[in-house]
């Protein structure tokens, strides 16, 4: 090879700065190691000389492109060095290895024990001397070799990432599912303690749980978006509003319900539609009822205040009796949603006020 001037070590770790893979150079008879930094860097591909075997030892990372070694680097500590870095490293990676032997056909033992590691090391050798031509072409052969195994490791993280996110929604269907369910259990007792009989169990128990279904169903659309409280409660009153649909008026800003929140409001609504139907505004073909609801409260704490207002029915009286619908509109919902509920029963009509942090 034609000597060239050895740069010194820092010129030496300008040549690997930036996102470029580069070439590490271990050839320590004579000129070797500068003659083949010159080639590499008059082809423009950014290379290193190591001085010692401690320096491969640091340098056998991901940034590595490949490695050039002449016969008389294939000493015991480097193969060693090597073949470590070869079985702790990554299962996709294969350390791409250069080496120039004097006699090809009889190479040192130590060269056969880098053919030992296997997949774990991508080899090449090439008689010395070698055209600058030849040097290259098995370089940017590595280069690409690398780069593929690059693209591999990139891909399985893709993988890995998915298979988290596959993991985490999982999880959230199995915790809504049993949530669900619960709830489904806790309804169909409720129900049945206080049904006269095995035809009003059917009646009640199947109207509320349409009611769950209607608003999980606004769930299920959007899949990974929230329902709409105006979407929920257009829902829950749709099978109680008259042909004209004006004894029913819902107004209120855009409000975002996730998952439990949304079958939440959507039972309250629900149950307070059926009271009004069999005891108040909405048995009378002239009764009204009114949702309407408003954001407050500080901005890092927002706070929903929903209102329910009948009028125009029957004269209205507290319930003697505590139902199961009862306690999901003044227990049960302000428990799950971190809020209250206040019920007036003046003459004219119920009216139920609903507070609440803001559902996120």
């Amino acid at each position: 090879m034609e000597e060239h001037e050895r740069p010194d070590a820092s010129a030496g770790t300008e040549q690997v700065a930036g996102p470029q893979r580069h070439v590490l150079i271990r050839a320590p008879f004579g000129q070797d190691a500068n003659a083949l930094w010159s080639v590499f860097s008059d082809a423009g591909i950014r290379a290193t000389c190591l001085d010692s075997p401690e320096d491969l030892r640091a340098s056998l990372g991901p940034e590595l492109g490949a490695l050039v070694l002449s016969g008389e680097a294939l000493t015991p500590d480097i193969v060693e060095t090597i073949s470590e870095a070869a079985r702790t490293q990554d299962q996709w990676s294969s350390i791409p290895i250069l080496v120039l032997l004097t006699h090809p056909d009889r190479p040192p033992a130590a060269y056969s024990i880098l053919e030992a590691i296997g997949p774990a090391a991508t080899l090449i050798a090439l008689r010395r001397p070698a055209p600058p031509n030849s040097i290259l072409s098995a370089v940017r052969t590595l280069l690409a070799v690398r780069d593929r195994q690059a693209t591999i490791e990139r891909q399985i993280g893709e993988i890995e990432d998915k298979r988290a996110d596959l993991r985490f929604l999982l999880d959230e269907l199995d915790h809504r599912v049993r949530n669900t369910l619960a709830k489904i259990h806790g309804i169909s007792r409720m129900t049945a303690r206080q049904s006269a009989d095995l035809a009003e169990f059917q009646d009640v128990f199947g109207a509320r749980i349409t009611a769950l279904a209607e608003a999980h169903d606004l769930l299920s659309i959007g899949r990974d978006r929230p329902a709409d409280l105006m979407a929920v409660a257009e829902g829950a009153l749709a099978p109680f509003r008259d042909p004209s649909g004006e004894n029913v008026r819902i107004d209120g800003p855009e409000v975002r319900l996730w998952g439990g929140s949304a079958l939440t409001f959507g039972l309250f609504l629900h149950e307070l539609a059926t009271n009004a139907s069999k005891h108040g505004a909405l048995s009378s073909p002239s009764g009204r009822v009114t949702v309407e609801w408003d954001i407050g409260g500080a901005p890092d704490t927002p706070c929903l205040a929903l209102d329910w207002t009948e009028r125009g029915g029957p004269l209205v009286e507290q319930p003697r009796q505590h139902s199961f619908g009862w306690s999901l509109i003044q227990e049960i919902t302000p428990a799950e949603l971190g809020g209250e509920v206040e019920i007036d029963f003046p003459p004219e009509g119920l009216r139920c006020r609903l507070t609440c942090p803001l559902p996120r």
